[in-house]
């Protein structure tokens, strides 16, 4: 498992280095957004300082990863909130200038960010050489480059951060042409993103649990145990989210009002409008969205990563955000239809991931192969 595990260290050494060095190339997306000015040097300087902190990123998601796999997620729980504080307290420290801090705002914000995910990063590795780690699982010793190791990691890998990658370039392009439209529609989005958080973060938990029990069940040759754990999340995350959107339609402005702030009175009374009917449409999409988060995870841990790739990259950009850049640059619909558009994508791709389940395709995949049983 060390010899692993360094490997994907490896790998996102060199993946933080190309994030900065594509920096002057993806500033650029945000300068065609055409976002008010003041709204684009905020965004320039937060996502500039941000792109340093990939490689932290993707480091602490390697070796996380060990942890999550051999089923110690308290583990990974404890040092998320470690680091997480951490932020909160330097957020606080740089962004208004405490405790003999700058006050550096938006940058303080990032630099915060940069500086948690660092501790984060330093944290996983003391906890991946430590005594025992290097005992039992080689921690210390296996840590050369492994070229056909290497390989197979990105050949189940690969798919399956490059789906992550493009759901958020595309909610990432989605919200940028949404502000094109203007700044109460953008923010109103925002927003609606943000409060969709409170449905969305613990699907995501539950997700990687079921990747990782589905992974375990079928290296053990248990498919039907898999099936049953993928059901089993899949029951208590729909209950989850079905209340989630009750609350999201009954009672909006209650999630709203958390967000008001010091903006003035009419501002926000316009924001709160639109936003009040984005969230319909994200009670409209969370059962959807269920089915794309856990069924998805079941497929990613038995290995069948191409195809949830396959789905994210032609869903997105089909349903979602070239209709939306389409509509939104010919003035054929507002911010309501570029909901629309969201919101049909991610029922869609649901139901793409529960067919493809269905199918029983995954059941005969391994990542690893089971070793031959011993003459």
């Amino acid at each position: 498992m060390g010899a692993a595990v360094w490997q994907a260290v490896y790998f996102s050494i060199a993946a933080g280095v190309i994030i900065i060095a594509a920096i002057p190339l993806t500033s650029r997306v945000l300068v065609w957004a055409d976002h008010p000015p003041d709204v684009l040097a905020h965004e320039l300087t937060y996502f500039r300082i941000t792109c340093y902190t990939g490689g932290f990123i993707t480091l602490s998601s390697a070796v996380s990863a060990l942890y999550t796999g051999l089923g110690r997620t308290w583990t990974v729980l404890l040092v998320n909130v470690a680091s997480t504080l951490v932020n909160i307290v330097l957020d606080y420290a740089m962004i208004f200038g405490h405790w003999g801090f700058p006050e550096w705002g938006i940058a303080g914000a990032a630099w915060a960010t940069f500086v948690s995910a660092a501790v984060n990063s330093a944290v996983y590795l003391v906890l991946f050489l430590n005594a025992y780690n290097r005992r039992r699982y080689a921690t210390g010793r296996r840590w050369r480059l492994e070229w056909a190791l290497l390989k197979r990691l990105l050949r189940f890998g690969a798919p399956s951060g490059g789906q992550i990658m493009i759901d958020i370039l595309s909610f990432a392009a989605f919200t940028l042409l949404v502000g094109r439209l203007g700044m109460t529609e953008l923010t109103a989005t925002n927003l609606a993103f943000q409060i969709n958080m409170i449905a969305f973060m613990p699907m995501i938990g539950l997700g990687i649990a079921v990747t990782t029990l589905v992974g375990q069940h079928l290296g053990e040759n248990h498919p039907e145990r898999a099936a049953r754990a993928t059901w089993a999340a899949f029951h208590v995350a729909f209950c989850y989210m079905g209340l989630c959107a009750l609350l999201f339609v009954l009672i909006p402005n209650v999630f709203i009002r958390w967000f008001a702030g010091e903006a003035p009175a009419g501002e926000f009374l316009q924001v709160s409008r639109v936003a009040v009917v984005l969230l319909r449409f994200v009670a409209a999409y969370c059962l959807f969205d269920v089915m794309v988060i856990i069924f998805s995870s079941a497929l990613k841990g038995a290995g069948d990563t191409r195809f949830v790739l396959l789905v994210q990259l032609t869903l997105a950009w089909t349903i979602m955000v070239i209709p939306t850049w389409l509509f939104i640059e010919r003035g054929w619909g507002g911010v309501y239809w570029a909901w629309i558009f969201a919101t049909t994508f991610v029922n869609v791709a649901g139901l793409v991931m529960l067919r493809r389940f269905l199918k029983n395709h995954w059941v005969t995949m391994r990542v690893i192969e089971t070793a031959p049983a011993p003459v």
